[in-house]
């Protein structure tokens, strides 16, 4: 069957709906190759924070759209559950395309990331991509103290590998950024990351404070940059923009990210938020693995 070409309606409608499926289910859309060096371990430090961004309860709404014309619908919720005895916290991500993109090109998905509600480090997560025919699913176990990662996915032996120190999953570094104290213009945030059986770096670049209009209203965001070490499935390069609320929270209350043939906007419609808990304990601030470099 000859494949569509990225500039025909049909390969457009594609282009879009790929970027749609994973700028928020992935936290960020993904970028593979090769770039300027990364900062140096040695170069990373621990940050303190001074309580939680994020609780039980909170749920985000987004509407997202390409080009102008509204092609998906996306959430992103924390909630508190026990496991073997255990409290952790589940971080989901959904999204859907509108029956439009589904003609061309249907999105479905899911990601579920549990963490100690503590540190924000994950223990587990489970992904279930639907992108017209092709589909990923598998489940990572993370051995936090062992420093391993162990990923499931069927049909297929499991695959264990060594990770950093408190890595981070696709779904919970979001979540962990939003931890920062400040996210200040010309910083860059650091945070290993373990994704498609491999370890690699998030780069952050935190670029300067503006006001943003959305659906949801009006906010005082920080906007950064986005540069991800880490290769997709289903999408490969691509430059994204993600303004986060300057206060206590840092909700991403806008994604701008740009394809071959305009770009996708993700922007915040609704929103649940819970009370913050209270601050976490000096003593638990070493087993936070963000860090801020200088590039």
């Amino acid at each position: 069957m000859r494949r569509a070409s990225p500039f025909s309606p049909s390969g457009t409608f594609r282009a879009a709906a790929v970027a749609l499926g994973l700028v928020l289910c992935a936290g960020f859309p993904l970028h593979a190759g090769e770039g300027p060096e990364l900062p140096p371990a040695g170069a990373l430090v621990n940050l303190p924070t001074e309580g939680k961004a994020y609780a039980p309860g909170e749920h985000l709404a987004f509407r997202l759209s390409w080009s102008g014309l509204v092609a998906g619908h996306a959430a992103m919720s924390v909630a508190e559950e026990v496991v073997d005895g255990r409290p952790m916290w589940l971080l989901t991500s959904t999204t859907r395309s509108t029956k439009a993109i589904d003609w061309f090109y249907p999105v479905r998905d899911r990601v579920e990331s549990r963490i100690d509600p503590d540190t924000g480090i994950p223990l587990r997560i489970e992904i279930d991509q639907h992108h017209g025919r092709r589909t990923r699913v598998r489940t990572t176990v993370f051995d936090q103290a062992a420093h391993q990662a162990t990923t499931f996915q069927p049909g297929h032996d499991p695959v264990m590998e060594e990770t950093p120190p408190n890595v981070h999953d696709i779904l919970s570094c979001l979540y962990y950024l939003r931890s920062f104290p400040r996210l200040e213009p010309g910083e860059t945030y650091v945070i290993d990351v373990h994704e498609g059986k491999k370890n690699w770096r998030l780069l952050v670049h935190a670029l300067r404070r503006e006001p943003v209009g959305t659906p949801a209203g009006a906010f005082d965001t920080v906007a950064v940059r986005a540069e991800v070490r880490f290769k997709g499935v289903f999408f490969d390069r691509g430059d994204v923009r993600i303004w986060f609320t300057d206060d206590a929270r840092h909700l991403p209350v806008k994604v701008q990210i740009k394809i071959r043939v305009g770009s996708v906007l993700a922007e915040l419609v609704d929103s649940t938020l819970p009370a913050l808990p209270l601050p976490v304990s000096v003593a638990a601030e070493p087993a936070r693995a963000a860090a801020r470099a200088t590039p």
